[in-house]
This record gives structure tokens, sequence and C-alpha cells, in this order.
């Protein structure tokens, strides 16, 4: 396995390089080719990518999955970065919690902060506005600005953030902030629905929402995980309890429900019969 070495400014940039890259997430790494020669490079193998930050010149390097997709001769070597989650986490290393505790102590919005005409700190680039803080902005602002905002900025807009807001927070691949998003008292449960439908949701995050009656007495919610490809058949079970006999024959004959589940379905259905 190769020993791989990248520094960042700090883990802020490398989740803003990774959401930048979609669901490539690569990096050019620079290459010497006299420490490790090309014989030794095989494409698509994993590889230890180690992390160091500018602004923490003291902390353990960050350990990163990664995979070789080319070496270019003179120019560097491009891998791809396999952990989305790992990536987020280490931008929420400052906020204090672990990452999925819905405690965390990011403080509510103030009152008398929305004054969008405010202007941005000269002292950094992603430094929220003086005076006022995402929340107030307008879905266009937001948009816009999403990539220049500090994680704890992000987060406090999952928790206490608007419709726009959390819309913004439902399309970004920073999963980590999913979590902070369904304890905002606003949620809705079409939007919790959106992320029961989610593919590449957080596990426990889609256990969660399948073990809160709060959320799976909605019809389309527990649609949703009945026909997740991921949801565990324990919990399957406990949500199609919650649906009624016309829901789950649309179920069975539906093409997004895996065979297991068709399978639990029409038992269910045989034995009310």
């Amino acid at each position: 396995m190769l020993e791989l070495s990248v520094q960042y400014e700090s883990a802020v940039s490398l989740v803003q390089h990774a959401e930048s890259q979609g669901n490539n997430s690569t990096l050019l790494l620079p290459w010497d080719a006299a420490a490790q020669p090309a014989t030794q490079i095989e494409q698509f193998d994993p590889e230890l990518l180690h992390v160091t930050f500018e602004e923490e010149p003291n902390a353990q390097p960050a350990a990163l999955q990664a995979e070789v997709l080319q070496l270019i001769p003179n120019v560097g070597l491009v891998v791809r970065l396999l952990d989305q989650d790992a990536i987020s986490t280490l931008a929420v290393r400052d906020v204090p919690g672990p990452v999925y505790e819905t405690d965390i102590d990011i403080a509510p919005p103030e009152l008398g902060a929305d004054d969008d005409s405010a202007e941005r700190s000269d002292t950094h680039p992603s430094a929220p506005l003086k005076g006022t803080t995402a929340l107030s902005w307008t879905a266009e602002k937001l948009q816009a600005e999403w990539h220049t905002l500090p994680m704890p900025e992000k987060v406090r807009l999952a928790r206490y953030g608007k419709r726009h807001a959390r819309a913004v927070v439902l399309k970004t691949h920073e999963k980590v902030l999913h979590s902070f998003l369904l304890v905002n008292p606003k949620i809705t449960a079409d939007e919790v629905a959106v992320l029961a439908s989610r593919v590449n949701i957080d596990m426990e995050l889609l256990k969660r929402i399948a073990s809160a009656p709060e959320w799976t007495r909605h019809t389309s919610i527990a649609r949703n995980l009945v026909s997740h490809p991921k949801l565990p058949l324990q919990l399957v079970r406990k949500v199609m309890g919650t649906l009624g006999r016309d829901e789950l024959r649309q179920l069975s004959r539906s093409g997004k429900v895996r065979a297991s589940v068709k399978r639990l379905i029409v038992a269910k259905l045989d034995r009310g019969k």
C-alpha cells in the first residue's frame, strides 16, 4: 500500500474541494518518481492518504482512504477520495460533541440578528456577515455563498434554518449535516421523506427515522423507508405495520422495492386475508 501525503490550509478547505468535485472527489498529488517508481503503482488500488492542515501544525495527520486513478508523467498522481463521511467529519472536529449527537452546542439565532444589509467581515473570506448570520440570507444568496460558509454555520443552518435553507442542506453531499436537519423544529414530513429516499443517506440516520413513530406515521415517509434498498429487514417489518393494505399492495408491485421486502409484504397481505 502506498503512503501518500497532501496538505490543505484547513479541514474546511478540504471539504470544499471534495464538494467541488461532486462524487469524484479527485486530487492531483505531486509525485516523486525517484522515491516511488511507477512500476509500484497499480490503478484502482486502495491507498492510505495522510492529510495535514496548515492551521493545525501540531495535529496528527488525518488518514483517508483513496484509490489511484492515474499517474501522469511529470505532472503527478491522480487519486480519488473514497470516504465522503470521513471528509465531512474532519470539518466539524471543532464542534463540541459527537458528529451525530443531536444536542451539539450550536447557538440558536439571536434576536435582531437578521440585518441582511450588514457587510462581510474582512478578517477571512469565509467569515459570517457582521451583525448577522446566513440564517437571514435569501435562497439565491445562500446557494451562491454556500461554499464559503464555515462548517459551524452550515450546522446552524441545518438545525435552525427556514425551509429554503433546509432545501439547500438537503441538496448537499455533506451527510453529516442531515442529522442536524432532522432535529430542526421546523422540518416537515415531506422533507424527512426526501431524506428517507436517499440511497446514500447515513445508515444511522436512516435507522433513526425508521425507529421514530412521529415520522413513520406519515405515509410518504413510511413508503420511502420500506422502499429503501439498505434499510435492515427488521426495521422494514416494523415500518410496514404503519401502512394500510392498499399501500402495501402498491409497494408489492413497485419496481423500487427489493425482492426480499416484496416477499415480506406478500406474506403480510396473505396473513391478513
